[in-house]
């Protein structure tokens, strides 16, 4: 997932007060069980000025405002993902990738041999380079499963994050990032600035919303 871009808010604009900053605090842990403190008011008022600019605030300010005082849950919903940052990679950390390929799915093909049917949770997806690298680490190394029902399922709470995940388009910045060249050109298609995850790849993965602290 990449890291949303930060900006800086109007020179001309007040910075939020403690009392502010504390109620976004409070209300993102609330919601997401993602923690900020008022240390971070820095962070905090760069993304908040960010989105005060797409929903037509003129400060950050007036958009803590306007939470406090009607709680529209679409605004709300903008807030939360504002201050998430989705950071993700093709092949992540490369160790949980290799204990998969040499350790858990062998233990898994021998497990579940005779009912043929392997389901596999990305719990925290972000634009889904993680989950389609276990369908590329599948499809290079364990051709057999390609007979099995394999689900691949990504989850997430940020409906435009999911929205990446689902396009399976990735930047040069983002294919860099993880990818092997062989892999690169053997699953994808140049699609003007672009990567396109190949569609008969990009079919084994499904997306759906989840904030992983509700029921």
């Amino acid at each position: 997932m990449s890291t949303a871009t930060l900006s800086t808010s109007p020179t001309n604009a007040p910075p939020l007060s403690l009392d502010a900053l504390e109620f976004v605090c409070t209300l993102v842990q609330n919601l997401s069980a993602i923690e900020l403190d008022s240390s971070k008011g820095y962070l905090i008022e760069a993304r908040l000025a960010n989105l005060a600019r797409q929903c037509g605030f003129v400060t950050s300010t007036k958009l803590v405002q306007e939470l406090r005082s009607k709680r529209q849950p679409a605004l709300v919903g903008q807030v939360v993902d504002a201050m998430t940052t989705n950071e993700t990679s093709f092949f992540r950390d490369i160790h949980p990738f290799d204990a998969l390929r040499t350790t858990v799915l062998p233990e898994l093909r021998g497990l579940l041999g005779e009912q043929r049917e392997l389901n596999i949770w990305s719990a925290a997806c972000s634009s889904g380079q993680e989950l389609y690298s276990i369908a590329m680490l599948l499809r290079e190394h364990f051709p057999d499963f390609g007979s099995w029902n394999v689900k691949l399922l990504g989850t997430d709470l940020s409906d435009e994050i999911l929205e990446r995940a689902h396009k399976a388009s990735f930047s040069q910045i983002e294919v860099n990032r993880g990818l092997v060249a062989r892999l690169l050109i053997k699953y994808f298609e140049r699609d003007g600035i672009k990567w396109q995850l190949r569609s008969d790849l990009k079919a084994m993965a499904t997306f759906s919303k989840l904030n992983l602290i509700d029921r």
